[in-house]
């Protein structure tokens, strides 16, 4: 991910970039390396935009206890995209049940995870 915004910008022009968690999941809160990221980002006049989520819950999961935590999985992530300047997530609101249960259980996972998030634009 370090070297993404450079060669993103050198090699093919490209000033907007978008990533992937599972490419830095464990660098989601290492204060340093989001640092250096985003002075790579700086340094080459890239714009970070997205951050698509993958491998932390259902944010439908028919269980309101799973899904709770898949909130929490998912909080680390709103705090590491607004460190590095992104306008958003994209996060996985599949779970269990028929449309109408999975429409309820997504609009409060999303819910959830949307209030908690408000603070942070």
């Amino acid at each position: 991910n370090l070297d993404f915004p450079g060669l993103a910008r050198t090699e093919f022009g490209i000033d907007t970039v978008e990533y992937v968690n599972t490419f830095f999941k464990d660098k989601a809160k290492d204060a340093q390396y989001l640092a250096d990221l985003l002075q790579r980002c700086r340094d080459h006049g890239v714009k970070n935009h997205l951050i698509m989520i993958d491998g932390e819950g259902a944010l439908a999961d028919a269980d309101a206890t799973k899904r709770a935590q898949t909130v929490e999985n998912h909080k680390r992530w709103v705090e590491c995209a607004k460190t590095l300047g992104c306008k958003t997530i994209r996060v996985n609101a599949y779970g269990q049940g028929t449309g109408e249960e999975l429409a309820k259980q997504a609009a409060d996972g999303l819910a959830q995870l949307g209030t908690w998030a408000k603070p942070y634009d």
